[in-house]
């Protein structure tokens, strides 16, 4: 079993430091991982990756297209070939700065993740849920929306974590099916929310709804 950490980001990133900075950790501190960055254009392009292997992806090939070009909810798995079916792909953002290498402990843990089955972090608070940060504003169109599509209540939001997505842990067929189930509304919801926020909500719900979700220790 391989893991694969990846990154991904278009023009607008290629070069803004913070970008930079992930790449060059990636590249010194990962050599119990494979390593990945997503390149996200319509043509090649040039941009210093510090020995990351580089992964070219259409933006005319994505299928939910969002407002910052974000393929975090997993189609950037169709384009990574060499990693297997149950081999376990870590995506990040593109701000994420490794402090130090993987221990031995972490790498066994990482492949100890089972099926259908993703780690991440609690993002609002220790164990918040989708129910602690909805919009007053849009509580009634979202709520419509999950019971239409996912035969959602609202009083079971309470019950689905609210996990930070810039840092997902997952296998790559439980990407490529999570991306299909995004795939399916995801535009519906942009029109609710009109905020890229509302890919990190969607992932959140359909992680809670098909997936098992196990917190990722901040360590």
């Amino acid at each position: 079993m391989k893991i694969f950490l990846c990154t991904g980001a278009d023009a607008n990133y290629f070069n803004k430091p913070i970008f930079q900075n992930c790449l060059k950790s990636y590249s010194t501190k990962t050599e119990k991982v494979e390593q990945r960055v997503f390149l996200v254009e319509n043509g090649n392009v040039d941009v210093e990756t510090f020995g990351i292997e580089k992964k070219f992806i259409p933006w005319n090939e994505i299928n939910s297209k969002n407002t910052n070009r974000c393929i975090q909810h997993g189609e950037f798995a169709r384009y990574l070939p060499e990693c297997g079916d149950d081999d376990i792909i870590i995506f990040t953002d593109g701000d994420i700065v490794l402090q130090r290498e993987f221990t031995d402990e972490e790498i066994e843990m990482i492949k100890s993740l089972p099926e259908n089955t993703f780690y991440a972090n609690y993002n609002y608070r220790y164990r918040s849920s989708l129910e602690d940060i909805i919009d007053p504003n849009t509580i009634g169109r979202i709520s419509d929306f999950l019971n239409r599509r996912y035969g959602i209540a609202r009083n079971q939001l309470t019950e689905f974590a609210e996990m930070n997505t810039g840092v997902l842990i997952g296998r790559k067929k439980d990407f490529i099916k999570l991306s299909e189930l995004y795939n399916e509304h995801h535009q519906e919801l942009l029109g609710i929310i009109g905020h890229f926020c509302y890919q990190q909500y969607l992932i959140n719900v359909v992680i809670s709804k098909f997936f098992n979700y196990i917190e990722l220790d901040y360590t």
